[in-house]
């Protein structure tokens, strides 16, 4: 009997609680020898289902209890909005949503290797990175009770709470509809003292089952520039319908906080829910430094006190500095104060410093809450940027700029680069060069190639181009062997690697006419490159640069019985050099440093040569 599903999830999940899966075999029941193995399938969101991880699973009385919560929980990533220019700005993060169901077989001594039952491939459920307490999860009471009611944001911040007009505020939404392009937008509306209204609004995508951040914060909106001469008492945001006005999420409150805001201090820290919330720390902030650093004794000589300095006698090294933050949220409501325990989870904690999220650490170790007669609710907070101490010093008051985020590296090339050849008569003809640009940066426009002509040992100046400018075309060129190379120009003049491609017009090897088809392939598996010319009865058929593990092509006519030489320039002192044709492989018949030379060899349609 076939392995039975008698409990699945629901068809969505939280990451961070039970996704729980039961299985059950009555056949396994009265043969011990029988166990589940069970394989993980996940896809992101737009992607394919691959799969994560392949488990077994031994059953008691024929069931398997199978959680793979951690499993999901590992795939999936949290999404830290940019910096935009322009802040009314949405921004969607794929990485911390996706789908997945379950493959499972069951293995026996009788069947060691069944077919995978896909199955629950009909039965896909939705998971999302983020969780419930441990005592208020019962399933999938969030989904059926309150998400599809409340139309909830991610964050379990007090809706109604006071702001700061220059606070750094987001608010995460879960969309799970199907909406048409152009319908869905984000608005803020906010009241003035006078009870005038004014609001504005922007499109935020579709990103059907993505989490969707929109700005909250007033001065991301640009409230204070839709009537500079009245006072906001309250905006809110929201998501809604453009066709219909129909509301996608509740409308979260913020109430504009008037009090000086001396400090400026905003910690944004990851809700349960997975969204990215934030929290002020008002009045009086402590900082502490504190000093890590070893002492050394050191060796002297006898003549220390010759030179221009005295050598010490001991040393301070590995010398850290780290500061520490202590503060307080303020005086809040009960039911604020209660919320904002989300932040000391630590999930992930971020100042918002010189339009970077610098990675925080809360510290607070413990602290009283309130007593059952208290009337007025604090929340103190201690925290240190996440890492281990500087060891160099920058004053916070120089602002130097943001940086040219470059690695120096080109990665853009022309693949392939290919050369074609239009016979005039008289012995001259047109080269043209052609190639396809792959730029995985995205960060090249030009390119600059140069012509090589193997027979005359002449080479033409660089030519800056531009990708459009392709196919490019060199007329009436004189007969010759020819290597083209090509490097892509990206920013800062960066240079990417050498493509190269050859081409013989050549009259050779008894045949005549001219070749146009590169049926001939060296490849050069070593880490080294070096140049290389590839003789045929005599006939230079290839001569130019092989990169280290890089090919050229070239063209060969058909031959029989015919000697292959292989010349090195001398960089590369190959271990082994094979030529294959047409499924025959031939073996060296001599060999030195530089030459390797192959005899009797029947070339038929192709010629292949590998060097080790």
């Amino acid at each position: 009997m076939a392995i039975e599903v008698t409990k699945r999830p629901y068809t969505k999940c939280f990451s961070g609680n039970p996704v729980h899966y039961e299985l059950y075999s009555l056949q396994s029941v009265s043969d011990a020898s029988i166990f589940f193995e069970v394989r993980v399938m996940f896809k992101p969101v737009g992607g394919s289902y691959a799969p994560l991880v392949t488990l077994p699973y031994y059953p008691t009385n024929g069931y398997a209890e199978i959680d793979i919560k951690d499993i999901l929980n590992s795939e999936l990533e949290y999404g830290l909005v940019p910096f935009f220019n322009n802040e009314k700005t949405a921004w969607a993060a794929p990485q911390q949503t996706g789908f997945f169901y379950l493959q499972y077989r069951e293995i026996s001594n009788l069947n060691p290797n069944p077919s995978w039952d896909d199955a629950e491939a009909s039965h896909e459920c939705f998971v999302i990175k983020g969780g419930l307490n441990y005592f208020k999860f019962r399933g999938n009471n969030f989904w059926v009770n309150y998400f599809p009611v409340q139309k909830p944001f991610l964050t379990w911040q007090v809706n109604g709470r006071l702001a700061a007009p220059k606070e750094r505020m987001y608010l995460a939404f879960l969309q799970t509809d199907a909406i048409a392009a152009g319908d869905l937008r984000a608005v803020a509306q906010c009241k003035y003292t006078d009870g005038t209204f004014a609001s504005v609004a922007f499109a935020a995508g579709e990103a059907k089952d993505q989490v969707i951040y929109i700005p909250a914060g007033a001065e991301q909106w640009a409230l204070a520039t839709l009537s500079p001469a009245k006072q906001i008492e309250y905006w809110e945001v929201w998501l809604e319908l453009l066709s219909n006005g129909a509301l996608l999420t509740e409308k979260f409150r913020y109430y504009w906080d008037n009090r000086n805001d001396y400090n400026e201090t905003v910690l944004h820290y990851r809700g349960s829910l997975g969204g990215l919330d934030s929290v002020r720390v008002r009045g009086v902030i402590d900082e502490d430094l504190s000093y890590n650093y070893s002492e050394q004794e050191t060796t002297i000589t006898p003549n220390y006190y010759s030179g221009d300095s005295i050598q010490p006698q001991r040393r301070i090294t590995d010398n850290t500095e780290q500061n520490t933050c202590k503060g307080d949220i303020g005086h809040l409501g009960k039911e604020e104060q209660d919320r904002l325990r989300d932040a000391y989870i630590n999930r992930e904690v971020y100042q918002s410093i010189d339009k970077k999220w610098w990675p925080v650490i809360i510290i607070t170790k413990n602290f009283k809450l309130r007593r059952t007669d208290s009337m007025r609710w604090t929340l103190p907070i201690e925290w240190e940027l996440a890492y281990s101490g500087g060891d160099y010093y920058t004053p916070r008051s120089v602002d130097l700029g943001d940086g040219v985020f470059t690695d120096n590296v080109c990665r853009a090339r022309l693949s392939p680069l290919t050369l074609s050849w239009a016979d005039l008569g008289g012995g001259f003809g047109d080269l043209t060069i052609n190639g396809t640009e792959v730029d995985p940066q995205n960060a090249s426009l030009t390119l600059r190639y140069r012509i090589l002509n193997i027979t005359a040992n002449s080479v033409s100046s660089w030519f800056t181009v531009f990708y459009t400018d392709l196919p490019r075309v060199h007329g009436n060129l004189p007969e010759a062997v020819y290597t083209v190379e090509a490097q892509s120009i990206c920013g800062n003049n960066v240079l990417g690697a050498v493509s190269s491609a050859q081409i013989n017009t050549l009259p050779h090897g008894g045949g005549g006419g001219t070749p146009t088809t590169l049926n001939g392939e060296v490849f050069n598996s070593t880490t080294i490159a070096d140049v290389m010319e590839i003789r045929v009865n005599g006939d230079v058929v290839f001569s130019g640069y092989v990169g280290a593990h890089n090919t050229q092509v070239f063209h060969v006519d058909d031959e029989t019985n015919a000697t292959v030489e292989i010349v090195f320039g001398g960089a590369l002192s190959p271990s082994n050099v094979f030529l294959e044709s047409n499924l025959n492989m031939y073996y060296p018949a001599a060999f030195a440093a530089t030459t390797w030379t192959f005899n009797n060899v029947n070339i038929t349609s192709f010629l292949n040569i590998t060097i080790q």
